[in-house]
């Protein structure tokens, strides 16, 4: 079993096993990320307690995700992993702790434990947006995962043809696609220039741990992105009001998993629109008091045949 730690602000813990830094600061932290523009934009100090730790557990997770190699598992693919993690909300985690274990199990394909501990620490709380136009939240009233992808694409303009008002979030995975995601936008907003939409970034980098040799930990795959991705969605979401709805755009057969290509078999399909994920983690969040059942809603990229 890989034994994954993870720590803010560089707090002491008896660490056994590849340990992360959270820290305020990104030349302090091993983990490279402006996650906190999310809640900056909006001029706000601080996300809820409860959020900012659905945003570190999806740090986590795919933080563990990335550095630990399938090749160490026994059968080439599930891995054991443990990774602990500090929450501010620690009796609200501890009580889902089994369902978010299935929940993530199923959309990586692995075997994950996840041991909470409790903190105080907060996560980069101490400054508001002084480098960018506040922007008004009542502009929204939803949010839609914007990859760059064609299915994305299409999803928004159905938003926009919807006359919806949607704030646009995108992951930085790599320079090209940050640009085409922010070029697929600007199309968006010429067109639609009467509605009110905008789009935001984040990037989560794991990078050399602390007490590891690098060449060790490694891995391509990162099926556990998506999780990572919508904790960005809610935490956005539950900034412009309660009850915002989260899209997820997507051409429904990727999400059932059907075989389509050699790429597309078993394991190696993502399952971020799966129903039966999606089920379970709005199930995870209802009981937290994040979201009502409701929060995800599957955005079809297109219409089906007659």
């Amino acid at each position: 079993m890989s034994n994954v730690w993870i720590v803010k602000n560089e707090q002491q813990v008896e660490a056994e096993g590849i340990t992360f830094n959270l820290s305020s600061k990104n030349n302090k932290s091993n983990i490279k990320t402006d996650i906190e523009n999310l809640w900056r934009m909006f001029s706000v100090e601080n996300v809820s307690p409860i959020i900012e730790d659905f945003l570190i557990i999806g740090m986590a997770v795919f933080t563990a995700d990335k550095k630990i190699s399938r090749n160490f598992s026994n059968d080439g693919w599930s891995r054991e992993l443990n990774v602990h993690i500090p929450v501010l909300e620690f009796q609200k985690w501890l009580s889902v702790k089994t369902k978010l274990e299935k929940t993530l199990s199923f959309l990586s394909g692995d075997f994950w434990n996840i041991s909470f501990y409790a903190t105080e620490e907060r996560f980069r709380g101490d400054k508001i947006n002084k480098e960018y136009s506040v922007k008004n939240r009542d502009s929204f009233d939803c949010v839609s995962l914007f990859s760059g992808g064609l299915d994305s694409f299409c999803g928004a303009l159905r938003l926009m043809e919807g006359k919806k008002n949607p704030l646009f979030l995108g992951f930085k995975e790599y320079s090209l696609l940050i640009k085409r995601q922010q070029d697929l936008f600007k199309s968006i907003q010429e067109v639609y220039n009467q509605q009110s939409s905008d789009f935001v970034q984040f990037r989560v980098t794991p990078g050399k741990p602390f007490n590891i040799n690098e060449s060790v930990v490694g891995e391509s795959t990162s099926r556990s992105r998506s999780f990572l991705f919508i904790a960005g969605a809610v935490a956005v979401a539950s900034i412009i009001g309660e009850n915002t709805p989260v899209y997820i755009p997507e051409n429904g057969f990727i999400g059932i998993n059907v075989p389509l290509t050699q790429s597309r078999s078993g394991s190696c399909s993502t399952r971020t629109t799966h129903p039966y994920f999606l089920k379970l983690l709005n199930e995870v969040l209802d009981e937290l008091g994040l979201a009502e059942q409701d929060q995800f809603k599957l955005l079809p990229t297109h219409e089906p045949r007659p």
